[in-house]
């Protein structure tokens, strides 16, 4: 088959959506189809919406709040997939293809109106953007006559809500051969590491999580996986990695005893996995994609992030009594870390490519 995926417009910073779609097109190309990801600077948009884009800009340009200048398009070389920077979704553009497939709910939006010859249409939910966005678009995205594809059983759900079809779920998958355990758990250097995401966290939790626990134990340091600079300035103590490589974050989560996973809107997040598959102790929120492959208190733990009007700080305080926990009893965490990086291997890249693979030739 010749596949054509859709990238979100100019992306800036890798983020775990982009992950997912590149492995799993990095899987197609490796059993014999033709792939190429599209990365569109932009996409189309009506007049109106070009405006308003163009007067924000100006806004910002007159405020300082323009993005620096070296903002570039992020993108990964990928061997044996097709890579094509392009302006926008122009038919010009695009390649001839059996499968077109959009992987946000704005090139979802945009490839509705492209004709037959450069594939037939499909939508991968991969998060569940109307919780996101609060808006139309995201909805009438899931509307359009795209197959809708869902990464995760919990997203499937939702779209049977508003009355789809949709194919799943595919499942994630980990690279077994980057992303598995080879260091003792006694013998790593960070006691926490934790996952940030520039555009879509405020950073002011986690680092109040880090502050309590270290008050509690001064030789506390961590680490921290950031997705995009931290609008913050980090303590001594914990050591900072922006946009880390898979070869990074495996040497990284082979340092970590605790991971703590904070975000709340992904499908089926990835790095969780990989941190598991390498022996961290996963402390998350009781987020529905990490709830895919957590068993509470199994292989990993889930918080109570349920926030009450009088206390707002229920989830900092079940987090730090729950990590204060798992330092000062070691065995326990041990058996935790062992159970993780077992029962992550059950999620192997054949299988939940054969899933998609199925899905797109039916």
């Amino acid at each position: 088959m010749d596949i054509t995926f859709v990238l979100p417009k100019f992306l800036t910073q890798p983020n775990n959506e982009m992950g997912t779609i590149n492995s799993f097109a990095k899987h197609l190309s490796d059993r014999g189809h033709t792939v190429t990801l599209i990365y569109p600077l932009e996409l189309n948009q009506n007049k109106l919406q070009k405006k308003i884009n163009n007067f924000i800009k100006i806004i910002k340009d007159w405020t300082g709040e323009t993005h620096s200048p070296d903002k570039n398009l992020f993108y990964t070389d990928i061997p044996g997939v097709n890579i094509q920077v392009v302006y926008n979704l122009s038919p010009k553009y695009l390649p001839l293809a059996d499968k077109i497939v959009a992987t946000d709910w704005e090139s979802n939006l945009a490839i509705q109106d492209l004709p037959k010859k450069y594939g037939e249409k499909y939508y991968f939910v991969q998060s569940w953007e109307p919780y996101f966005y609060r808006s139309r678009k995201p909805l009438q995205s899931l509307q359009t006559p795209a197959q809708k594809i869902a990464l995760s059983e919990w997203i499937k759900e939702e779209l049977i809500k508003l009355g789809q079809d949709p194919f799943g779920p595919v499942g994630n998958f980990i690279d077994q051969k980057n992303f598995y355990c080879w260091n003792d758990f006694d013998n790593r250097s960070y006691d926490i590491g934790l996952f940030h995401h520039s555009k879509t966290k405020n950073f002011k939790e986690e680092l109040k999580i880090l502050n309590r626990i270290k008050k509690e134990r001064s030789s506390l340091n961590a680490a921290v996986l950031s997705y995009g600079s931290p609008k913050c300035d980090l303590p001594h103590w914990i050591d900072l990695t922006i946009n880390p490589t898979s070869f990074q974050r495996r040497e990284l989560y082979n340092e970590i005893k605790l991971l703590i996973y904070k975000n709340k809107k992904e499908g089926w997040p990835r790095e969780p996995m990989e941190a598991m598959a390498s022996g961290c102790v996963l402390i998350s929120n009781q987020n529905k994609g990490v709830q895919e492959y957590i068993n509470n208190q199994e292989n990993g733990f889930l918080i109570n992030s349920e926030r009450k009007w009088f206390f707002f700080d229920t989830i900092v305080n079940n987090m730090v009594n729950k990590i204060s926990y798992l330092l000062s009893n070691h065995s326990e965490a041990q058996k935790i870390s062992q159970r993780a990086s077992q029962i992550v291997q059950e999620y192997k890249a054949q299988k939940t490519i054969e899933k998609l693979e199925d899905i797109l030739e039916a």
